[in-house]
C-alpha cells in the first residue's frame, strides 16, 4: 500500500469532498496496475510451470532458467508478457474496487 499512500497524500482530497471515493479508486487502481506490471513475468512463469504438459504448452521446461533461457530465444522480452493487457485490465477493475471500499469503509468507522 505504500504506492496507494503516496498517490493518496500527493493528490488529497478531504474527507467529506464528493470525490474522495472516486479519487482512492482511482489512485488503488494505478497502484494495483503498476504492482501488476513488476509481478507479472514472475506470475507468468508460475503459471507455465504448472500447465506444462497440457496442450498449449507442449514443452516440458526443467526449472525455472530453463523456461526464461527457451521462452527469450523464441519471443525475446515480449515473450514475459504475453497476456498482460487482459490482466490489467481485471486488475485495474479489482484494484479500484478493493481500495474504493476499503477508504469507504475507513471512512464510516472513523479509523
Amino acid at each position: 500500500m505504500t504506492g496507494f499512500d503516496y498517490l493518496k497524500s500527493v493528490f488529497a482530497r478531504p474527507r467529506d469532498s464528493p470525490y474522495f471515493s472516486i479519487v482512492n479508486m482511482l489512485w488503488g487502481a494505478t497502484s494495483g496496475s503498476v504492482c501488476w506490471w513488476i509481478i507479472f513475468p514472475i506470475e507468468s512463469i508460475r503459471k507455465r510451470m504448472q500447465a506444462r504438459g497440457k496442450a498449449e504448452f507442449a514443452e516440458n521446461y526443467n526449472g525455472i532458467f530453463d523456461w526464461i533461457s527457451k521462452v527469450y530465444k523464441r519471443n525475446g522480452i515480449r515473450g514475459f508478457y504475453f497476456g498482460l493487457l487482459p490482466a490489467c485490465y481485471k486488475i485495474f477493475i479489482s484494484a479500484g474496487i478493493m481500495f474504493a471500499i476499503n477508504e469507504k469503509l475507513k471512512q464510516l468507522l472513523d479509523y
